[in-house]
């Protein structure tokens, strides 16, 4: 039951009203995180970032709430989703630990199974067309099979999404998920090879810029180390065919040519808006944030001149988490969410940066993707921990 739970934690953009399967899944292992265990162990060094996420959440609930934009009910519907995983980051990896589940294996799984899912999407509707897919009607929102206008079939050119909502959703957590075996699969060279070819095939299926670059980002910041040279010349080897690689899709892909060129060039409307748009907004954005689950609300009650209109054109949604937090907990609360970051992965810290490199290519904070990677790593973390701590009885015999 807790392994299964485990696994759904996975499907962070499996929507049930407006929580996911993940949501769902969290509040069960909490539940019997607490019916194990009544007592709330809180690390103390995360103590300090927690209470300035929190802090700059109530002040920007404090300044916004008799403002005519806000939204009472999203606000208290996204701050208990945050305190949901705080509380979550607290508890589940006792829980995990105590049952003994292999993490690293359900990651493992989830990864290779939302890669076959989202190559399966490709097979069907280059076999069989998109609309003679025989779920079609009642499958669409659940395997990613809808109409012309969704993410799946862009501009004629099919991309897989997997699981997800749209292709950016399906990379961002395929690359979250990788980076975490990476560091912390405890595997052998052979399952790693393993790893990294479903990777890339599901980086390739989803044909996302954003992808592209978080997996070229991934791979140099994990082998880049200059005192280890065997590493760099990894990197090098991978380096050079991976460039060859992209320059191929540069040329020969039409859509991902015109998406590059129109983001450097501020013509492309969805890509610039969620990318750049979101510095833009800033300068309408007051110190203290406009309040967690009301930024569209705030986005579409400000005054636009005609200077500003291109950025503001879109639904309000920006890429970066960082962003997001400032935009909708204010400074105090961004930062304490890098502290928070920093204090759980300051023992890996490419990781750390790898974290923030992902962040930079999604908005959804307050959904589970980034959170159930960081119960995941703690798991792991505290199993790694259990298996070195060796006991008393068993090191005075070895004397």
């Amino acid at each position: 039951m807790i392994s299964i739970l485990a696994f759904f934690l996975g499907l962070t953009d499996y929507k049930i009203s407006f929580l996911s399967l993940a949501d769902v899944a969290i509040l069960g292992l909490v539940f019997f995180s607490f019916v194990s265990s009544r007592k709330l162990l809180v690390n103390k060094r995360e103590l300090l970032s927690v209470g300035l996420l929190l802090l700059g959440t109530f002040m920007a609930f404090l300044f916004n709430y008799t403002e005519k934009y806000f939204s009472v009910i999203e606000f208290f519907k996204s701050f208990m989703k945050l305190l949901l995983y705080i509380i979550a980051c607290w508890k589940v990896p006792n829980l995990l630990n105590i049952r003994r589940t292999d993490v690293v294996q359900i990651v493992r799984c989830f990864l290779y199974c939302s890669v076959i899912a989202g190559v399966l999407q490709l097979v069907i509707v280059h076999c069989l067309g998109l609309e003679s897919w025989p779920l079609y009607a009642m499958g669409g929102q659940w395997f990613g099979l809808q109409t012309y206008n969704t993410m799946l079939v862009n501009n004629g050119m099919i991309r897989a999404r997997s699981f997800f909502s749209e292709p950016a959703a399906f990379t961002t957590a395929i690359s979250i998920y990788y980076a975490l075996l990476l560091f912390k699969g405890r595997t052998n060279r052979k399952k790693m090879v393993y790893d990294t070819v479903f990777y890339f095939i599901g980086i390739a299926s989803a044909q996302s810029v954003s992808g592209f670059g978080i997996a070229v980002l991934l791979v140099i910041i994990y082998f880049l180390n200059f005192r280890d040279r065997k590493k760099c010349v990894r990197m090098l080897a991978l380096a050079i065919p991976g460039i060859i690689a992209l320059l191929g899709i540069f040329i020969s892909n039409e859509y991902i040519r015109s998406r590059i060129i129109n983001l450097f060039a501020l013509k492309d409307h969805s890509g610039v808006v969620r990318t750049l748009g979101g510095f833009y907004f800033l300068k309408e954005v007051p110190w203290y944030g406009v309040g967690i689950g009301n930024n569209a609300a705030y986005y579409f009650s400000i005054d636009i001149s005609k200077d500003d209109l291109m950025w503001y054109s879109g639904s309000g949604e920006f890429y970066n988490w960082l962003l997001v937090a400032i935009i909708t907990m204010g400074y105090i609360g961004a930062i304490g969410l890098v502290a928070y970051l920093f204090s759980i992965l300051k023992k890996d810290i490419k990781l750390f940066f790898i974290v923030l490199v992902i962040g930079s290519a999604t908005g959804r904070l307050f959904t589970p993707t980034l959170w159930v990677f960081l119960i995941f790593y703690k798991t792991i973390n505290q199993q790694t921990i259990s298996i070195l701590k060796v006991p008393k009885e068993i090191g005075e015999r070895m004397t």
